[in-house]
């Protein structure tokens, strides 16, 4: 078992900044994954894979009533969260889902 690291790009960075103080409240929580099992949050479906080429994971965090969802590639004991957005639905929109994809695939995660 692997612990994991979570590493934060500027897209996810801007993104908290946005959120204001809730936005620190949730890279608090980000801060506390940090460490954690790998299999274990994936056990907790804190952290699940939502696409597998490239291999993209989703970290959800539900805080106040609002699903801030993480996605990103996970890469040698570390997941590189490079898209966030607030979640409404069960399902990822499209448009999120291209956008990490898309990410991944310009730093070169194939």
């Amino acid at each position: 078992m692997e612990p994991i690291r979570l590493k934060k790009l500027s897209w996810v960075n801007k993104f908290l900044e946005n959120e204001g103080q809730v936005g620190q409240m949730v890279n608090e929580i980000i801060e506390r994954f940090e460490g954690a099992l790998f299999e274990e949050l994936l056990k907790a479906e804190t952290i699940k894979q939502v696409v597998s080429k490239p291999q993209i994971f989703e970290l959800r965090i539900h805080l106040t009533g609002i699903f801030f969802r993480f996605l990103g590639p996970k890469s040698t004991g570390c997941i590189i969260l490079l898209h966030a957005f607030k979640k409404k639905t069960n399902k990822i929109p499209p448009r999120e889902l291209n956008i990490a994809v898309k990410r991944a695939k310009e730093l070169g995660y194939s």
